[in-house]
Order: structure tokens, then sequence, then C-alpha cells
């Protein structure tokens, strides 16, 4: 099964989304970009904005969810899907 890579650094976020404001540290995580494939502290934009959607706080993603959907670094073998993210927000408590 092909996995694509949704992690974007802050140096190729510009370039791909340009004009939106660049998220907080405390929500990036080790990963490998998916632009640049660099190692870096990298952002899962659509994980963020589904997070968000469910009334997360920076600090609640940073604590109690997975940042990424996975960090292709090495072998790492969890993976999470969109739904699977949705379920654990489902999950939280809005504070």
């Amino acid at each position: 099964m092909s996995v694509s890579n949704h992690n974007i650094c802050d140096q190729c976020l510009p370039a791909v989304d340009p004009g939106s404001a660049r998220p907080r540290d405390e929500v990036a995580d080790t990963g490998v970009c998916g632009v640049c494939l660099r190692i870096a502290e990298v952002f899962d934009l659509q994980a963020l904005e589904l997070y968000r959607s469910h009334g997360l706080s920076d600090e609640q993603i940073w604590r109690y969810v997975p940042r990424l959907r996975c960090s292709f670094v090495r072998n790492e073998s969890t993976r999470y899907s969109l739904d699977d993210l949705h379920r654990i927000a489902s999950t939280m408590k809005v504070v």
C-alpha cells in the first residue's frame, strides 16, 4: 500500500501554502518533509486542520494527540489515517 507523505517543513511551507500563517512550534514533530525530504520539525497541515475543527487547542494537540500521521523516519510502522485522527479527536474534551 502506498502512503503519501503530507509532512511539510518551515522552509517548504511558503511554496506549498503561500499566505498561510505558520503553525506554532508546539504542533510540529520530527519527521521527513514530503517536499524536500529533509528530516526536520514538520507539520501535517491536514491533521492540524482536523484537530482545530474539533476545537482542540495547540496545547492539547501537543500533549495528547499524534501530531503527524507518520514521521517517515527510518522504518516507522505507526501510521494514522485522517479517520483515525478524527476518532481520536472526537474523544478529546475541548478546553
